[in-house]
């Protein structure tokens, strides 16, 4: 049996109310963008899972690259189950000058895990205009098509058919 589902990652930097930015770089470092993170922050996360009611899709933690999360709290929404997770990037150092990181985030489930690497920089909290330059993203969004056939490794449950910036 597959479900086709989808997840969506909203991040809103609680410091200074609004949500965090991405760059478009053109692959220059790899990936065609970049998410602009600052360290030594608060962010709340909200993790929305669709459709509701499969069992094998309920959250359990998020990892955030080192950092591995559990869900303070789900509500139930008419179409969507979401997950609110706080995540603080106390000990993240700022990224150099003409570099970038690969931040991977992980999904864990009932049945099974989506991971994915992000391009992230990493600014200090005293930057007030790099972070903001580029386009508001409003969600990291994940397809993909649960495979719940008996003998499915963990990892071939859920591959990533697309991610979008949205």
């Amino acid at each position: 049996m597959t479900t086709n589902f989808t997840v969506s990652l909203t991040a809103y930097d609680t410091k200074y109310s609004r949500y965090i930015f991405f760059k478009v770089d053109g692959k220059r470092f790899g990936e065609e963008r970049t998410v602009k993170l600052s360290c030594n922050v608060k962010y709340d996360i909200t993790v929305s899972v669709k459709p509701k009611g499969v069992e094998s899709l309920n959250l359990q933690k998020l990892v955030i690259g080192s950092d591995e999360i559990t869900p303070d709290k789900m509500t139930e929404q008419p179409d969507r189950i979401e997950y609110s997770i706080m995540w603080f990037t106390t000990g993240y150092q700022p990224t150099k000058k003409g570099a970038r990181n690969d931040l991977r985030i992980c999904y864990k489930f009932t049945d099974g895990e989506l991971a994915f690497p992000v391009q992230v920089k990493f600014y200090p909290p005293s930057d007030s205009s790099h972070i903001v330059w580029g386009n508001v993203l409003k969600a990291i969004e994940a397809e993909s098509t649960g495979n719940f056939e008996q003998g499915a490794s963990p990892h071939q449950r859920f591959p990533i058919r697309k991610i979008k910036f949205i």
